[in-house]
């Protein structure tokens, strides 16, 4: 399994995936949905490329094939000199999530060797947040906060 940061060369198969998660994870799909957002393909491809460009896009590659994907953006912050990775999407293939671990791991250790010093990973409302918070403070992470939606 490779973890690295994408390229343009990634953004046809790597949108590929993501028409296998707007099919495949019924339950995102749905919640997103319920808040007003639709898997919009074309300003998928748009918005992944301007992250791919921004070198913020990391894939996880098992036998040749994109089989996860992190996007986020790169902010400082508003109270210290930390600079901040947050991951807004993170989506690994049901049969390979396995690997979800690794993935977060190998991530982390990309990003320690940037001027990045803190990681934030947020997760769409999955109702079980006791297994969440054990995942997350086994992989060294703190919950922070969670995120409230509403349309305009």
């Amino acid at each position: 399994m490779i973890v690295r940061l994408a390229t343009e060369n990634d953004l046809y198969k790597g949108l590929q995936l993501f028409d296998v998660m707007s099919k495949e994870d019924k339950f995102r799909a749905e919640m997103l949905e319920d808040i007003g957002i639709t898997y919009d393909r074309a300003i998928t491809e748009e918005s992944i490329a301007m992250l791919v460009k921004n070198k913020t896009v990391f894939i996880m590659i098992k036998e040749n094939k994109i089989i996860g994907v992190m996007a986020g953006m790169i902010a400082r912050s508003f109270f210290s000199n930390d600079t901040l990775f947050q991951s807004y999407l993170f989506w690994v293939q049901k049969k390979h999530r396995r690997y979800v671990g690794k993935f977060i791991e190998k991530v982390d250790k990309v990003l320690k060797l940037t001027n990045i010093s803190k990681f934030i990973m947020s997760n769409l409302d999955i109702g079980d947040y006791e297994r969440l918070n054990r995942f997350y403070a086994m992989k060294g992470f703190k919950r922070l906060e969670s995120h409230f939606v509403r349309s305009l």
